[in-house]
């Protein structure tokens, strides 16, 4: 399974790989909304890894574009509180 996780937070997307990757999932790492989309008109994945809270583009409007070029589950990642 090829997932393509969206994530600006070194630690947290550092930590995201290695887990996924030790369970058997490709793992493409991106660290911006732009290169997020850039990243799904170039190659099919399975699943997308999408935090809400980016730089340039913020995660709701990447979910919005994604959903206008494929069908592909995205599950939103938050570190906020509210």
């Amino acid at each position: 399974m090829r997932v393509l996780l969206v994530e600006d937070d070194q630690h947290i997307g550092t930590m995201l790989v290695e887990g996924l990757s030790h369970e058997g999932f490709y793992v493409d790492w991106v660290k911006d909304g732009y290169s997020a989309i850039n990243s799904i008109l170039e190659k099919d994945y399975d699943l997308v890894l999408l935090d809400i809270m980016l730089p340039k583009m913020d995660g709701l409007r990447v979910c919005k574009r994604i959903r206008e070029i494929r069908d592909i589950p995205i599950i939103m990642l938050t570190a906020k509180g509210q």
